[in-house]
């Protein structure tokens, strides 16, 4: 290879290096695995690296169309995956602190209970509303990128911001308030008060727990305040919740924002995060299933 050759090799190598991690964070959103994510962007590197730079106005968008049409496939064979999944299944969560010059859109489109929503929608919805809603692209270039009409991705759009406005039912994005409202929740839990968790919750508050094949937890959302807070207080009172009680319950972050981490002889086996509406608690999403554990860390771990 040619010094001229090599270089070019390496510059491309460089802008693609440079983006690595917004194109995992988009692959994620999208499939709600971290190691399918990781398989799609590396499959966009292999084809990048086929590309001439020469020939790429915006390297940034060109990447991000390769993402998100590579997830696109990938989330047809994903969701029939979980089709024979035990109980709800959740996304996997990962202890990201949020970038320091994210916008809170974009910030919110990461959390827990966000990428949980976003697997509710068709893949091609998914991006669309992505790429449009949370990242501001064009529906011009969001066309290009998912292989669909302007006119179709307008009408796409606007059919998957009213799931997602409905499926989010007035939650706000939140890092203190809500920990502060959860870590109370929780330690109401611990004392058996029925009464105060409930104080806590919203009247149609949703619990989401997912335990995968081993793990205890609700095979179906729990709906209720009085509903969420006994079926807490008595999942609270049996071990296996988390494999065997958690010997600490500590704030930590998942995908962004601040949550509880349960630990288990210092390793952390599983996260609980919350979103609220100001005042009270209208979602509490918890993973325990080992399996989705390994990307979790402690603060300062």
């Amino acid at each position: 290879m040619s010094d001229t050759a090599a270089d070019d090799v390496a510059a491309q190598d460089q802008v693609f290096e440079q983006h690595r991690a917004e194109l995992t964070r988009i692959a994620y959103r999208m499939l709600g695995s971290w190691s399918d994510a990781e398989d799609v962007v590396q499959e966009t590197w292999l084809r990048w690296r086929r590309v001439d730079l020469v020939e790429v106005d915006r390297p940034v968008a060109y990447l991000v169309r390769i993402t998100t049409r590579l997830a696109i496939d990938l989330c047809g064979r994903a969701d029939r995956r979980r089709e024979t999944y035990i109980g709800p299944w959740l996304p996997e969560p990962a202890s990201l602190e949020p970038a320091p010059d994210e916008v809170a859109e974009v910030a919110e489109s990461l959390t827990l209970g966000f990428v949980a929503v976003l697997q509710r929608l068709g893949p091609v919805d998914r991006a669309v509303f992505l790429l449009h809603e949370v990242f501001g692209w064009s529906h011009a270039d969001v066309a290009v990128a998912v292989g669909r009409s302007e006119a179709a991705c307008r009408q796409i759009a606007r059919r998957a911001r009213g799931r997602v406005r409905d499926e989010r039912r007035g939650a706000r994005f939140g890092h203190d308030a809500d920990l502060e409202l959860l870590g109370r929740a929780v330690e109401a839990v611990r004392a058996g008060d029925v009464d105060t968790v409930t104080s806590l919750l919203s009247a149609d508050c949703v619990l989401v727990s997912d335990g995968g094949p081993s793990r205890h937890a609700a095979r179906v959302p729990v709906v209720g305040a009085d509903r969420v807070a006994r079926f807490l207080i008595g999942i609270a009172r049996r071990p296996g919740w988390t494999g065997e009680p958690p010997s600490e319950i500590e704030s930590g972050w998942v995908n962004g924002q601040l949550g509880l981490l349960f630990v288990t002889d210092g390793v952390p086996t599983g996260a609980m995060v919350a979103d609220s509406d100001g005042d009270r608690l209208v979602a509490v999403t918890a993973v325990v299933a080992p399996e989705k554990a390994h990307r979790l860390e402690r603060m300062g771990g």
